[in-house]
C-alpha cells in the first residue's frame, strides 16, 4: 500500500512539473514533452495496481474417490511404528490415515537401493507391510515429501510408479504416487529419506 501511494504521489509531482514546463518551452519542442509527460503517467498508472498473489489450488470437483480420500484425511489416525527390515514390518491397511513414528536412516536395512539420493544422512525411514489381496492401481500417499518403495515380496522386483498424482495438494498432501498392484502378492512399503521421525502415510484404490 506504502509503495502504491508514493506513485500516486509522485505521479502528481511529474505532472505539476512538466506543465509548469510545457509553458515556457519553445513551441516546437512541445510535441516531445506531451510525450514524455504521457509515458510517466502510464507508467505511474500502472504502478496503482495492486500486486495480486496468486490463490492457492482448491479442492473443487474432485472425483468420489479423492473425497473419500480427503476424509480419511481429516478423520482419525492409526499409530504404527515402522521396521528396521522386512522381517519385522508391521501392515498398514487402505483408507486410513496412519501415524508413521520412522527410524533414523543409519538404523535401517532398505531392501530397495534404487538411488543415491533415497537414502541421504540425517533422514528417516522404515518399512511396513503391504498385502491387499485384491489388485489394481493404488495410491500411496505422504504427509511429508520422502522416497516410497513398494517391493514385491515374492520376486524383490521394486514396482515403478506408473504416475504422481498432485490432485492432493489442494488438502495438503504433498506426495502423492500411484502402483499398479498384482492380486495376491504380498509387498513390501519402504519410506526413505524423510526430513522428520514422523509422518502420516494413506493408501487407497484408485479408480480404474
Amino acid at each position: 500500500m506504502l509503495c502504491v501511494a508514493y506513485f500516486v504521489v509522485a505521479r502528481a509531482c511529474l505532472y505539476s512539473a512538466l506543465v509548469s514546463v510545457l509553458q515556457t518551452m519553445p513551441v516546437r519542442h512541445r510535441s516531445a514533452a506531451v510525450l514524455l509527460s504521457l509515458l510517466v503517467a502510464a507508467c505511474a498508472t500502472a504502478h496503482d495496481k495492486p500486486f495480486v498473489t496468486p490463490a492457492a489450488p482448491r479442492c473443487e470437483s474432485l472425483p468420489a474417490e479423492l473425497e473419500a480420500e480427503r476424509s480419511a484425511w481429516q478423520g482419525p489416525s492409526a499409530n504404527l511404528g515402522a521396521a528396521a527390515d522386512a522381517s519385522s514390518a508391521r501392515p498398514v491397511v487402505t483408507l486410513v490415515r496412519t501415524r508413521l513414528k520412522l527410524l533414523p536412516q543409519a538404523k535401517l536395512k532398505p531392501v530397495a537401493l534404487a538411488k543415491a539420493e533415497a537414502n541421504p544422512p540425517n533422514t528417516f525411514g522404515g518399512l511396513m507391510a503391504f498385502a491387499p489381496g485384491r489388485g489394481g492401481v493404488f495410491r500411496v500417499s505422504t504427509s511429508e515429501r520422502a522416497w516410497i518403495e513398494l517391493i514385491d515380496r515374492s520376486t524383490g522386483a521394486t514396482l515403478a510408479p506408473i504416475s504422481s498424482d498432485k490432485r492432493l495438494r489442494c488438502f495438503g498432501v504433498p506426495k502423492s504416487l500411484l502402483f499398479e498392484i498384482r492380486p495376491g502378492h504380498d509387498y513390501l512399503l519402504q519410506i526413505t529419506a524423510a526430513a522428520s521421525p514422523e509422518l502420516d502415510l494413506l493408501i487407497a484404490q484408485a479408480a480404474k
